[in-house]
């Protein structure tokens, strides 16, 4: 080898020039760039695991049972139990006379000697079947789509609800409405009654 400082040569294993007495290097320093082996870190995972929350717009709010699906809900319990209850009332002189109920159809008499004058109503009861039993009917099917959550349909059946209440005291003030003795009873309110609050329901949980 050569010495770095003059050139002579060195021969193997000598430590020092013969000609200028520089010390020889006996371990060279590594080339720059290779000296250290760099350390390897640990690897990246490329998915890393993170808590993901759905958009807002796609996140279902959880629909609770409030103030006005409770009141929903009773608005039909009141179209129900109205077709129960007196639905036309029947005066003599402001006296109360008779009674006629949708479900079962039927007259309650309260005065037998009037009997006759009220015997042809008969007819017209069974008629009204026609409109009850649908109102019912519609009544209990906006009640099963409020329990399930649907709403556009409870309003839907709600607003059918009212029309077939409305239609049912219609058919009455029709037939029977040049008479100052026969007047609605407390069913034919309810149901309307119900029905209208089954529709505000409806309205306000949109």
């Amino acid at each position: 080898m050569k010495c770095p400082n003059c050139g002579n040569f060195i021969p193997e294993g000598g430590r020092f020039c013969t000609a200028c007495g520089t010390p020889v290097q006996q371990l060279q320093q590594p080339a720059q760039g290779y000296a250290q082996t760099p350390q390897r870190s640990a690897p990246v995972n490329p998915y890393p695991q993170v808590n993901y929350q759905a958009p807002a717009y796609m996140v279902k709010e959880q629909e609770k049972y409030g103030i006005w699906t409770i009141l929903g809900g009773c608005g039909g319990l009141m179209v129900i139990i109205s077709m129960f209850l007196d639905y036309i009332s029947i005066n003599f002189y402001g006296v109360k006379i008779a009674a006629i109920h949708l479900l079962p159809p039927g007259l309650k008499m309260f005065d037998y000697e009037m009997s006759s004058y009220i015997r042809g109503m008969e007819s017209d009861i069974e008629y009204l079947m026609i409109f009850s039993i649908p109102l019912v009917v519609l009544a209990v099917i906006a009640l099963i789509l409020l329990l399930c959550k649907k709403r556009v349909a409870f309003g839907i059946f709600s607003v059918l609800t009212l029309l077939g209440a409305l239609g049912v005291m219609a058919v009455f003030f029709a037939a029977y409405g040049d008479y100052a003795d026969i007047k609605f009873a407390v069913g034919a309110y309810l149901s309307a009654a119900g029905a209208l609050l089954m529709v505000i329901s409806s309205i306000i949980k949109a």
